[in-house]
């Protein structure tokens, strides 16, 4: 493809000069001869351009004031720019350069030195391609990298998730729902981003400590007794030891092949927030829940906007216990325990968010209605594909 390269000036004769001495010399290059700058500033926003050729003194626009706006735009920024003049100002050159010109002629310009200094320009350019090319190729491999491990984030959690989930809901899609209108209420709170994409992942590790409690337990379909009651509010805290507790390393994690400590994993912010929302979320923000009694400010903000969308959640599904709840029979018993068992600021949130969680109930049961019978409890439920429709 031929080099375009581009002359302003506004005498028509030096123009035609540099027209006569190329075409002599046999270039190959794409001419193109304008007479104003303003002419060029549009042509180079909208044109591939790859050497620009300006006089100085020019009406209007100048060639500098061109210059100027050229470097001020990320698009032309990188045309090589060399400046044309009469005039033997002290100075002009070294505030050209400043400016961003790769080099500045004399008039009468000579023809040798003419070419000479758009070769250089032209490879200049080139090597300026090559590298954009080069960390554009680079930023798209670490996009997509980056997309990679936070897909397999997501992947790993939910199955992790749905580990305990899964037995005593065979969809094991409560954990995702739980996680999703979490997000929205942490957003109509106005917390931060990255908090509520944390959040999201955070709140579906709510029931993780479930995989500790006997299937007689977790899944009897009637009252459970004290003791069984007990067992069972032991989730809690077996979720926080699966999240937070310090042991030792296993030993493929102590050989080097990974830099890894107890500590660090504590401060790992998604296990530290998991850890809070499954250790805390069924705290009562009037002080009567479990498993140790904490009220209001003492429980974790995650774990109270959990508290919420857990509920709603579990009095919309089914359960071997229960049928679903109707919406409006769900809203009235989460209005009902504001000040009590929910956070009332929380509760302000869940009804700001209501919109956005019933449609996002509604994307749930559609796309549980796509998956083949019996296989949601397999890998064709995939939290990526959730994630990239955005229900996830």
């Amino acid at each position: 493809m031929s080099k375009r390269i581009l002359f302003v000036d506004d005498e028509v004769s030096v123009l035609k000069a540099y027209k006569r001495v190329l075409q002599h010399r046999g270039c190959q290059w794409d001419l193109v001869f304008c007479e104003r700058a303003t002419e060029v500033w549009e042509r180079v926003q909208t044109e591939s351009i790859d050497v620009v050729v300006s006089d100085v003194d020019m009406p209007g626009m100048t060639g500098l004031d061109l210059l100027e706006k050229m470097q001020g735009e990320p698009v032309t920024r990188d045309i090589p720019f060399i400046i044309v003049t009469g005039r033997g100002e002290t100075g002009l050159k070294s505030r050209a350069l400043d400016m961003g010109a790769v080099d500045l002629l004399l008039k009468p310009v000579d023809s040798n030195e003419l070419m000479a200094r758009v070769y250089s320009a032209l490879r200049l350019k080139q090597y300026s391609d090559e590298l954009k090319a080069q960390k554009e190729s680079l930023d798209q491999q670490v996009r997509r990298r980056t997309q990679e491990l936070a897909n397999s984030r997501l992947e790993i959690v939910w199955r992790l998730a749905k580990a305990a989930e899964c037995r005593d809901d065979d969809t094991g899609t409560h954990v995702l729902r739980v996680g999703t209108y979490s997000r929205l209420v942490a957003e109509a709170m106005g917390l931060g981003s990255q908090h509520c994409e944390t959040l999201l992942l955070a709140a579906t590790l709510h029931d993780i400590g479930k995989i500790g409690i006997p299937d007689a337990v977790l899944r009897k379909p009637g009252k459970l007794s004290d003791h069984e009651w007990h067992t069972m509010q032991q989730h809690c805290e077996i979720g926080w030891c699966i999240l937070a507790e310090s042991g030792p390393a296993p030993m493929c994690l102590t050989t080097g092949i990974y830099d890894w400590s107890p500590a660090d994993q504590v401060r790992n912010p998604l296990l530290r927030m998991g850890a809070d929302i499954a250790l805390s979320h069924h705290e009562r923000w009037d002080g009567m829940g479990y498993p140790h009694g904490l009220s209001q400010d003492q429980i974790p903000v995650p774990a109270r906007i959990v508290a919420i969308t857990d509920v709603y959640d579990a009095l919309r599904s089914e359960r071997p216990y229960k049928a679903a709840y109707t919406v409006d029979h769900s809203l009235q018993i989460i209005k009902r325990s504001g000040g009590t068992h929910f956070d009332p600021d929380v509760l302000l949130a869940f009804l700001s968010a209501f919109d956005d969680i019933q449609e996002a109930e509604f994307e749930y049961s559609q796309y549980l209605s796509q998956v083949p019978a019996g296989a949601t409890g397999s890998a064709e439920l995939d939290p990526v594909q959730l994630h990239t429709a955005n229900l996830l």
